[in-house]
């Protein structure tokens, strides 16, 4: 018996969708009035270079993300975290 491993379609069409979707999810960090942050771009370089988005949320409460890119003309992984406070800086996973 061969395993497969299952990994759901994203529900979103574009990066650019995801960062609408996490607008909604993530607080702004002052707080007063309670409301939302302001629309933030997540990647770099064209909008149309990044896909496959995914989100996935920690025990300790902050957000990663991770998606397909093509900036550099090669496929690759890349992630951003939010820690509660602030987005780190974009990484690369894979690629050179």
């Amino acid at each position: 018996m061969t395993a497969r491993i299952y990994r759901p379609r994203p529900t979103f069409p574009s990066l650019m969708a995801l960062v609408v979707a996490l607008l909604a999810a993530v607080p702004a960090a002052t707080g007063s009035p309670p409301g939302w942050t302001d629309d933030l771009r997540l990647s770099e370089g064209n909008i149309y270079d990044q896909f496959n988005p995914t989100i996935a949320s920690d025990i300790l409460g902050r957000l990663h993300v991770f998606w397909d890119d093509t900036r550099n003309a090669d496929l690759e992984i890349y992630y951003r975290q939010w820690t509660g406070t602030a987005w780190d800086l974009e990484m690369p996973l894979t690629g050179g």
